[in-house]
Parts: structure tokens; C-alpha cells; sequence
């Protein structure tokens, strides 16, 4: 009886010592007052409810302030929502570095270059994804003093169509190139129109530092889409060339190689490219408008292993002896351009000089452009890159960066047209963005 009677009184005592102080301490007689409830031990721990994530999206309305552990995330987490719209967040700090940073310990001179080249600015983060933030000083930017005469570029270009035309012929090709032909140096003459009907190699070989590819043909020159053309041994881009006596176009997703030469033979030779070409060489024409697609992508190769003279027109893109020069917003092009007659409209990105018809010797002055992106893993980052046509200003690139495994390095690469440039107190950062 005294037993049942002591059983009884318990919850008595209890409930009066939780009414009377609203707090119950555990492992203490003195629990905090600002708590309900106050735990203390030396040697033990508070186990929280442990459920699966599909555990606790399946409690009913759970608290604001609810607090559980997730077994699937290994982490601790807390309601921040409502119990209509609950909102799970973790509470667990990130095991990896949140901040990578890099300093330039002098000086960077950079000279001119085509493809945007390493700096000393590379971070190697654990994967995941980042604010990458670049700042620095550009100073010292050459100014170029050059010359250029229209009516010289328009010479040039006469005698380079002659040089090529001219060169002896070693073999005939069908009209149509198919898909995957291999194809050694030469100069091959075709019956008619010029057909790129499927992605093929051209073979350079070993033997020859500098072989010679050219495709001569008195027909309209025409491709069809997704054809690439590959370069392998020797051969070079500056050594490729591909001549119609009339116009030259290519379809949408091409990747070419080598100077397209339109109206070898006199006719009217208008060029254009479809959308998203990405050519590595030049085109010109001696009669008629060029025109770029959306997308197109043009670098011009350096004439350093060239069998060719290519004269003033060594470092252009775009060069037309009778009409306009136009691209489009989303073109990227690297090289000079210009035209003997018509209108010279640049509106894309474009990376060199440009010289309007009429231009008449004399002095032209140009400062350096220099060029700055954000590589990872090897690829650029989209839209990543900028370019500055100042002799001295600051710079500054702030973009998401995804890092897809530890091992893809985050660099900053950065290029010069012409010229040097010098890039002073360099700080390259990536923040982690995910907590």
C-alpha cells in the first residue's frame, strides 16, 4: 500500500515541480532558467530523433523549430518553415574549404599570342560550385604603329589568288568529299563545284614540315552541316587553301581549316557562313560581299609555316577586292579586316583591326587588346571573357564556376593581339556558393 501510495505521489511532485518552474533539469538540480528543459553530463550526449529524408517529409505539420537527424544526409536539421510549408535546412558546417584564393607574386608581361594562354593564376578546388572573382591592373599596353593602304591589300590579294591558282596541279578530286576520306598534300583540281558532304582528314604527314593542301574547283563551293574537317601530322591551317571561281558558303555547324578564296576565276564570289561555323583560317574574295552567321567563329592562323606570301593581308580574317564586310552580334572573330569598296560593318566580337575601304597609308595607331576568361577543367567558361582595348585599367571578372571533379583546376588565361602588356596586383578567388 505505502508502495502504490509512493508510485502515485511521483507524478504529483512532478507535475507541481514543472508547474511551479516551468523547467525540468536533467543531470542538475540548478537547470538554466532560461530553458524548459537543461541537460547536463560529462560523458554523455542528447540523441535527437534519427528518420530517413523521406521519413521527415512524411511528419505530419511538423513545428517551426523542429529539429531531427538525417540519416540519408548525415546531417542535423531544423524547420525553418511553417508546419503548412515546412522548409528542412542543415545545420552542419562544409567539411571543404569554403574560400581559395591566389595572389601574383610580380609582374606579368604577356606577348602577343593567338589562343588565350595560361597566367600564374591557378586555383585547384575540391568539387563543387563557385563565385570565381578576378581583379588586377592592366598597364603598359603597346601602342601599335602600323601601316596599311587599301589599294596595297587589294594588290595582295591578286597576287596571292595568282600564287595559288598558278601552282602546279599533283592530282583530281570528285566533287564531292565524303565522309571519313583521309586525304594527303596536294593540289587537287575538281570538274565542278566543291561539295563538303561529310567530316574527313587531311593527312600532312611526317615527311614534309610544311605540306601544302589546295582544292581548286570551278564551281560554286558548298558543305553540307556538321561536317568536320580534321587536321593531323603536319598539316597546317595557313598551308590549306580552298578556291572557287565563283561564291563559297558553308552550312550551320561546320568546323573548316585553311583561307576560303572566292572568284578565283572573276565571277562574283559572295562568302557567308552558316550558323555556328567555326572556322581556323581567312576568307577572301576578290568580287563580292562576305557575310558571317550567328555564332561563326574565325580565327586567323599565324603565317609563321606558311608556303605562301601572304603580304599585308598576313594577319586578316576578312578581306574583300569589291564588297562589303558584315558579321553578326554573336560572331567572334580574331584577325584584321577590310575591303577595297562597299560598307565594313563589324558588330560582333572582334579582335584586331579593321580597315574601311579607302584606307590610304599613313600611320594607323592601335592599342594592345588584351583578352581575359576563366578556364576550368580546360574549357572556358561561358561568358567568362572580356576584352579591354585600353592602354592602362583595371580589371575585374566576377562569374559561377562548377567544379565537376578535385582534380579540374580554375586558372585565369588572358591574351595580347599585338604587342605586350603588363598585368599588375593580380587576385584570383573562387567562394564556395553552396552551404
Amino acid at each position: 500500500m505505502k508502495s502504490a501510495f509512493k508510485y502515485l505521489l511521483l507524478p504529483y511532485i512532478l507535475f507541481t515541480t514543472i508547474s511551479q518552474f516551468s523547467q525540468v533539469g536533467i543531470g542538475t538540480s540548478d537547470p538554466d532558467s532560461s530553458t524548459v528543459l537543461d541537460l547536463v553530463s560529462v560523458d554523455k550526449g542528447f540523441l535527437m530523433p534519427r528518420l530517413t529524408t523521406t521519413q521527415i517529409s512524411n511528419i505530419t505539420s511538423p513545428a517551426k523549430g523542429l529539429i531531427v537527424f538525417n540519416i540519408t544526409t548525415n546531417d542535423s536539421e531544423v524547420n525553418i518553415g511553417t508546419p503548412i510549408s515546412p522548409l528542412w535546412i542543415g545545420i552542419k558546417r562544409p567539411i571543404d574549404p569554403m574560400i581559395y584564393s591566389v595572389n601574383g607574386v610580380s609582374d606579368f608581361i604577356a606577348s602577343e599570342s593567338v589562343d588565350l594562354e595560361a597566367s600564374d593564376l591557378t586555383l585547384t578546388p575540391t568539387a563543387g560550385t563557385f563565385l570565381a572573382t578576378f581583379n588586377g591592373y592592366l598597364s603598359n599596353a603597346t601602342n601599335i604603329t602600323n601601316s596599311f593602304d587599301s589599294d596595297i591589300g587589294e594588290a595582295d590579294l591578286i597576287g596571292l589568288y595568282n600564287e595559288v591558282k598558278n601552282m602546279a596541279q599533283t592530282d583530281t578530286h570528285p566533287i564531292i568529299f565524303a565522309a571519313g576520306e583521309v586525304i594527303t598534300p596536294g593540289v587537287y583540281q575538281t570538274p565542278g563545284a566543291l561539295t563538303l558532304n561529310g567530316s574527313f582528314t587531311l593527312d600532312g604527314g611526317t615527311a614534309e614540315e610544311n605540306p601544302v593542301f589546295i582544292f581548286r574547283g570551278s564551281g560554286a563551293f558548298t558543305t553540307a552541316t556538321f561536317v568536320t574537317i580534321s587536321l593531323i601530322g603536319n598539316a597546317k591551317p595557313e598551308n590549306i587553301f580552298w578556291m572557287s571561281d565563283v561564291a563559297m558558303s558553308t552550312a550551320a555547324n561546320v568546323t573548316m581549316k585553311g583561307t576560303m578564296m572566292g572568284a578565283a576565276g572573276g565571277g562574283a564570289g559572295a562568302m557567308s557562313t552558316g550558323a555556328d561555323t567555326d572556322l581556323v583560317g581567312r576568307i577572301f574574295t576578290k568580287l563580292g560581299a562576305i557575310t558571317l552567321g550567328a555564332n561563326t567563329k574565325l580565327v586567323t592562323p599565324t603565317i609563321a609555316a606558311s608556303t605562301v606570301d601572304f603580304g599585308t593581308l598576313s594577319t586578316f580574317a576578312l578581306w574583300s577586292n569589291g564588297g562589303g564586310v558584315s558579321d553578326v552580334a554573336t560572331a567572334e572573330i580574331t584577325g584584321d579586316v577590310g575591303n577595297v569598296s562597299g560598307i565594313l560593318s563589324m558588330t560582333g566580337t572582334h579582335v584586331g583591326e579593321a580597315y574601311p575601304a579607302g584606307t590610304q597609308g599613313g600611320p594607323v595607331v592601335n592599342v594592345s587588346t588584351t583578352t581575359f576568361s576563366i578556364y576550368t577543367g580546360g574549357s572556358e567558361v561561358a561568358n567568362s571573357r572580356r576584352t579591354i582595348d585600353l592602354k592602362s585599367t583595371l580589371i575585374s571578372i566576377q562569374t559561377l564556376v562548377t567544379v565537376a571533379s578535385d582534380a579540374d583546376p580554375v586558372e585565369l588565361r588572358w591574351r595580347v593581339n599585338k604587342g605586350t602588356a603588363t598585368l599588375s596586383n593580380r587576385f584570383f578567388s573562387l567562394i564556395r556558393s553552396e552551404h
